[in-house]
Order: C-alpha cells, then structure tokens, then sequence
C-alpha cells in the first residue's frame, strides 16, 4: 500500500480507537500505549514529509508503534536506504 505516512498512522489510531482530530497544523489523539483519558498525543508532519509523534505524558514512539502495528518505516516517505554510496 503506497499512503502517505500521515494516513498510515491515522488510520491506525482511528481504528485503536484513539480518536485523532485536527488541531492547529496537525492532529491530537489518545495515545494508545497508556490509559489516557485526554488526547496526550501530538502528531505532526516534518518538513521531509515523515510522520511526527509525541506522547507529552511521556510514552516512547517505539511503545506508540507497536501498540499501533505499526514500524519506524511507516513514519517515512520511503524506507531509509543503505548501502553502496551512502
């Protein structure tokens, strides 16, 4: 599936359940790796196009991630290459 990073986590935490909403230039959401009553997470695009998250009660992108299904790779335009010339 070729989305758009911003719609891959979107839809993530629509379907965890989080209820994410507009709010200024990005969005806010329950974070899903705590009990959260009040949306806690802030989630943005980056000037390169990838998918920004912050959970400001404290939770770890990693812990967001996995609750979501979701991989670092899906933060990002297109997958980090490595290799000859890098």
């Amino acid at each position: 599936m070729n989305r758009a990073p911003i719609h891959r986590v979107l839809a993530a935490l629509e379907h965890a359940g989080c209820s994410p909403h507009s709010a200024g230039s990005g969005w806010r959401a329950r974070c899903p790796a705590h009990a959260d009553k009040t949306p806690s997470l802030s989630i943005g695009i980056g000037r390169d196009g990838r998918t920004l998250i912050r959970c400001w009660a404290g939770c770890e992108v990693q812990a967001i991630l996995e609750v979501l299904d979701l991989k670092w790779p899906d933060l990002f335009l297109r997958p980090v290459r490595r290799g000859r010339g890098a």
